[in-house]
């Protein structure tokens, strides 16, 4: 019985399949030459996996012979989104933050120890200098990924901080590990996350996770310059708006 060939992290075909992905992902358009010498294969390797991608429509060739990743990735996402429940829910709360505070808010989930931004509102002032639907940061340099750590055991925390590390964004960001569990503490004192231009300099943000049944079910926030997000702004009026949107979705979650 023929069997494919394992790395350690599964069958060596479809490895070999999604580091052509992901390398098309970061580099937009790659040539068949240029695959081959990323990934240290023989060219007709890479040709075939090529075709199979493009066969599947996964991949499309432009007329000047290289590849790019197919807008069929846009179905696929756009389905992957519409299936997380806090996706639905909390789309009308999110629009009202925006529009009472005026400002940009964002509603995030976590998947493989990443936050990931599933949807964004703009207020008439908001300033949104950073992100996009479905591109993961590392859960300490924001405020909503550091409101869903501190809602996961400690345990759940320190893997996370294996896989991923603590990456320095700004000269703000948390990288030492019992310093961001100090933060943690202080998230649940409070109930609620702060990020003082610890992703981009010169923005704050205020975060609180959306939690049922002790499940993590994501988080929302709201950000903007420094010079309006600051006082009590910062610390009661912006919490508290939060707070009442991360309630109504938790309601509807459990209830609905």
């Amino acid at each position: 019985m023929d069997t494919e060939p394992q790395t350690d992290r599964g069958i060596k075909s479809a490895d070999r399949v999604f580091d052509i992905i992901e390398l098309l992902f970061e580099n937009g358009e790659m040539t068949t030459s240029e695959l081959t010498e990323e990934l240290d294969l023989v060219t007709s390797t890479v040709h075939e996996y090529l075709k199979t991608c493009e066969q599947r429509e996964y991949v499309t060739k432009n007329p000047d012979g290289s590849y790019m990743l197919s807008l069929k990735f846009l179905d696929v996402g756009e389905i992957a989104r519409q299936s997380n429940p806090v996706y639905n829910t909390a789309k009308q709360p999110l629009a009202r933050i925006a529009d009472e505070t005026g400002e940009v808010a964002w509603l995030y989930t976590e998947e493989h120890g990443y936050a990931v931004p599933l949807d964004v509102e703009k207020g008439q002032r908001g300033v949104q200098v950073v992100g996009r639907i479905g591109n993961r940061k590392p859960m300490h340099h924001i405020s909503a990924g550091k409101a869903m750590l501190a809602e996961m055991p400690r345990e759940r925390v320190e893997a996370i901080i294996d896989r991923h590390g603590l990456p320095g964004s700004t000269g703000n960001t948390v990288t030492d590990r019992e310093s961001l569990f100090e933060a943690l503490e202080t998230i649940r004192d409070r109930g609620y996350a702060l990020n003082d231009g610890e992703e981009v300099e010169g923005i704050r943000a205020v975060g609180m996770a959306i939690v049922t049944d002790d499940e993590i079910q994501g988080a929302l926030s709201v950000s903007g310059p420094s010079n309006r997000v600051r006082g009590e702004r910062l610390t009661q009026e912006l919490p508290e708006i939060l707070s009442g949107a991360v309630n109504e979705v938790e309601l509807k979650l459990t209830y609905e």
